[in-house]
């Protein structure tokens, strides 16, 4: 989780200050050129809303082998 909170406070850092701090430097033709071009801004508080912080247990199951999920492999398993 630590390396996708990374790279969003990456991506913000791009988006929200430093492409519009160079992009504030060009001229009015060379900002409309590249406008398609940006990144969108990350809302500020993207990551306390929507980037799960606390980690999450893993099923109990966890190396069992998965349950046949419809009648058609349990007649394949039969014909083994």
């Amino acid at each position: 989780m630590r390396t996708l909170t990374n790279k969003i406070a990456k991506y913000a850092a791009a988006a929200n200050y430093h492409t519009p701090a160079y992009v504030e430097r060009l001229s009015h033709g060379e900002q409309v050129r590249i406008r398609h071009l940006l990144l969108p801004r990350l809302h500020h508080q993207f990551r306390d809303r929507f980037v799960l912080m606390r980690s999450i247990a893993p099923p109990s199951n966890v190396g069992a082998k998965p349950e046949p999920t419809c009648s058609a492999s349990a007649e394949l398993r039969s014909w083994r």
